[in-house]
């Protein structure tokens, strides 16, 4: 979920309009750590600055604690994730200057960048197929397998 700060104030209100009948949903601040469950009558008030990353919330479809497919990595969440989309890696790094790099199944490296705090993207202009992702920083490293189309 992507949120995107306008210049008209500091104060906004997430709302729930729509839903899919009998299903709860939550909404996770990163910047505050703080959940919310989305209601109709419940919105949920935060303040945002200049400076707040744009993929500062999530959403769940079930309560922090009732999960039983999340898994908990604490190496991940240090460092900042890691995901691909329409075969555009997507990095959001959690400290400036981590290394990124991409490497096939024989563990060559086929593309890097040192990547900035914050979200940034690349397209990764390589065959369909399996290749590993390492995202290298002062504090973390941690690698992701990703299929591209």
């Amino acid at each position: 979920m992507v949120f995107r700060k306008n210049h008209e104030g500091e104060q906004f209100l997430i709302n729930l309009e729509r839903t899919i009948p009998d299903t709860e949903l939550f909404l996770e601040d990163l910047q505050t750590g703080k959940w919310h469950e989305l209601d109709f009558n419940t919105p949920y008030a935060f303040t945002a600055g200049a400076d707040d990353e744009p993929l500062r919330f999530r959403l769940h479809f079930s309560d922090p604690g009732d999960d039983p497919t999340d898994i908990h990595d604490p190496v991940a969440e240090t460092a900042g994730r890691l995901w691909v989309h329409d075969n555009i890696l997507h990095v959001y790094a959690r400290e400036e200057g981590a290394q990124v790099s991409v490497y096939d199944m024989n563990g060559r490296r086929l593309y890097g960048f040192v990547s900035r705090k914050g979200h940034q993207s690349a397209r990764l202009d390589l065959p369909a197929g399996i290749y590993v992702v390492r995202l290298t920083g002062q504090l973390t490293t941690f690698t992701r397998k990703v299929h591209l189309y």
